[in-house]
């Protein structure tokens, strides 16, 4: 994993207070989407979707970076994973 300079620790080093102020969003975020309905659950997979293209020119080139798996197969991972998600919120 690539340690940005701007994230001011190692791999595994977070602070207790930050694991628990993630857990806690996690877990409001498993509360919320428990009572949401399928249409603002598809809402939220297309708006993943979106996001991710958009971030495309950042995301793939990090990720190829971090994993060797260059960035013609990352290309199209992220495209297939952005099909999964569009293709599942059009199922709801």
């Amino acid at each position: 994993m690539t340690v940005q300079p701007w994230q001011g620790h190692e791999p595994g080093d977070t602070p207790p207070e930050e694991l628990d102020r993630l857990i806690g969003a996690a877990a409001e975020a498993a509360r919320e989407l428990v009572g949401s309905r399928p249409s603002d659950r598809a809402g939220w997979l297309e708006h993943l979707a979106t996001r991710l293209d958009a971030a495309a020119d950042d995301l793939v080139p990090l990720a190829a970076q971090e994993t060797h798996l260059g960035v013609d197969r990352l290309q199209c991972e992220l495209k297939r994973i952005t099909f999964q998600l569009r293709l599942s919120a059009a199922v709801r």
